[in-house]
Formats: structure tokens, sequence, C-alpha cells
């Protein structure tokens, strides 16, 4: 997943010289801690993509092109900083029939959805 520059400077903050960062998410969804590793190229533009951990995040929650992933940002009361994460499943109907959710059935088969 390629992090949107914005939101990246915002909540990710690659220290200079290094190439990435773990960061650890909680998921919304079930409580546990998932761990992704942020990549910046060392040459050209330095947009950072999520390297490790994403592929398993999107096949765990079987996830499609045009689904939603947000994440929060939030300081607990002693200042300490985590991250949520909430994956959402979009519907994309065409005359009542959900067109993501038969991609999801033929990408993932045999897997309840």
């Amino acid at each position: 997943m390629v992090f949107p520059m914005k939101s990246y400077r915002e909540v990710l903050q690659i220290q200079n010289g290094d190439l990435s960062q773990g960061i650890d998410v909680i998921d919304v969804e079930d409580k546990s801690v998932k761990n992704f590793i942020c990549t910046k190229r060392h040459k050209g533009h330095h947009k950072p993509v999520f390297s490790k951990g994403w592929i398993s995040f999107v096949k765990e929650k079987h996830l499609v092109a045009g689904d939603k992933v947000i994440f929060c940002k939030e300081e607990d009361k002693v200042g300490r900083i985590r991250f949520k994460i909430h994956a959402k499943k979009v519907p994309c109907l065409l005359f009542g029939f959900d067109l993501r959710e038969a991609i999801r059935k033929a990408t993932y088969p045999g897997q309840q959805n």
C-alpha cells in the first residue's frame, strides 16, 4: 500500500538516514496488534509504502480493490501515541448484485468472507 505523503508526514516520520520503520497498529475489529514495516526509497522521491505485514492483513480481512482502510492516531492520558486500523468492505452494487463480494469469493475461494 502506498502511504499518502500528507498522512505520512503527520503520522510516520522515518528518521533521516533510515529507509524503514516498524509500526504497530491495533485492529479495531479483533483488538489484535498488527506489525507493518513502512519503507521509503533511497533514490528519487521518498514515497513510503507498507512493505511487510500489509499483504497478510489484506488477505486476513479479505479486502479487494475499492475497500477502505482507516488509520487513526490516538494519544493516551500520559502522552503515548498508538495507532488503530479498521478495514471496511465497501459494496459495489450493480442491479442489486455486489460486484466486490463476487470478486472476494473468487479471490478467497473456500473462505468465509
